[in-house]
């Protein structure tokens, strides 16, 4: 969008990737963009579009609002090159003005530490996971199996009562004959 306000040209934007949306979303806030969306896009859409844009002078306005106010600076972008050169060659490099980063170390500059980090989270979580689920596995299989000796036991036991129960009657049909 920085061309399209730097020439003070109005424009019909149809996003496709990444950031275009975001951007175009901006310049229509702005006043000086139409969206169009591709995936609904017919050449009569875009003829109107183009149409809208180039007959209504608000778009044209806005544009050369925006584009006073970028084009609003004491020097050139060249002339700003020329300083900036010329600076570097009176100070002999310029070394102040160079990046700390480039005294970083191979795992600092990678962020190497940061990604060990989250590697050791992560593994620390997954592992902390695993034990949850096996412990909750494990007492499910102990849940179940004292269920299935309860009901083995009462079986056993309502077995041997009526075991009992027969043998009694048994013993008595016998003391009777």
């Amino acid at each position: 969008m920085f061309e399209t306000v730097y020439h003070g040209v109005p424009i019909v934007s149809i996003p496709v990737f990444c950031d275009h949306e975001a951007n175009a979303a901006k310049a229509e806030v702005d006043g000086y963009a139409k969206i169009l969306d591709l995936q609904y896009l017919t050449s009569d859409k875009l003829y109107r579009a183009i149409k809208e844009v180039i007959d209504e002078p608000k778009y044209r306005i806005e544009v050369k609002k925006r584009q006073i106010l970028l084009r609003d600076q004491k020097e050139t972008p060249l002339e700003r090159a020329i300083y900036w050169t010329e600076y570097v060659i009176r100070h002999k490099g310029a070394y102040h003005l160079l990046s700390p980063a480039k005294d970083l170390n191979f795992f600092q500059y990678y962020l190497l530490d940061v990604a060990l980090a989250f590697i050791v989270i992560l593994i620390t979580i997954s592992v902390l996971i695993a034990f949850v689920i096996r412990r909750s596995f494990h007492w499910l299989i102990d849940y179940l199996q004292s269920r299935r000796m309860d009901k083995l036991l009462d079986n056993s036991s309502n077995l041997l009562k009526s075991s009992k129960k027969l043998i009694d009657s048994k013993t008595i049909v016998k003391k009777n004959l």
